[in-house]
């Protein structure tokens, strides 16, 4: 599962949604702005290995599924 599924299998709730919980968790965790988090969701840019690993890590989905080219 490539990290824009993984976006969109998130369902939406009320007020924060989950996803932009999820946004603003990896935004803070990889310190970057939510829009670089949305720009990786797209595929737009690619997040460097470092913090592909730790998308991995907050994902529980490997880095080679999650950014396959």
């Amino acid at each position: 599962m490539g990290l824009k599924s993984f976006y969109k299998s998130i369902p939406r709730r009320n007020g924060e949604t989950p996803k932009q919980k999820f946004v603003r968790e990896l935004s803070e965790e990889c310190g970057v702005t939510p829009e670089t988090v949305y720009r990786w969701i797209n595929g737009t840019s690619r997040p460097d290995k470092l913090k592909q690993q730790r998308i991995a890590e907050m994902t529980n989905i490997p880095v080679d599924e999650l950014f396959n080219d």
